[in-house]
């Protein structure tokens, strides 16, 4: 909120990356109460997917469909003041994708 309403931010990137420790606690059930655990339970809760890249870029719209229940973040989309970019970086050839909300898919580029 500060940063939007004060500093006036015109962006925010959500990012997340191949390889991902924490997408593989997930998956590996990570232990509850535990610092860990209790950090995970902010990640994407779909339980259907296997693989920690394809979690990883789940939990990236996830966490922006989660910014968007801030009215500070809902105005600023709105008034186009605001603009929200879903990225991924792959380590293992070094290239960043970029999610298309229009056909819901991730793209390669950018």
């Amino acid at each position: 909120e500060y940063a939007l309403e004060v500093i006036g931010v015109p962006e925010i990137i959500v990012s997340g990356h191949s390889e991902c420790g924490g997408r593989k606690s997930i998956i590996d059930k990570a232990k509850e109460h535990t610092c860990l655990g209790n950090w995970l339970q902010y990640a994407v809760p779909i339980k259907s997917l296997n693989s920690p890249d394809e979690l990883s870029k789940a939990n990236v719209v996830y966490q922006i469909k989660n910014l968007m229940t801030y009215p500070s973040v809902q105005k600023g989309v709105a008034e186009k003041s605001l603009e929200i970019f879903a990225w991924w970086y792959n380590l293992n050839d070094n290239t960043v994708s970029y999610y298309d909300e229009k056909t819901d898919e991730w793209e390669s580029g950018h």
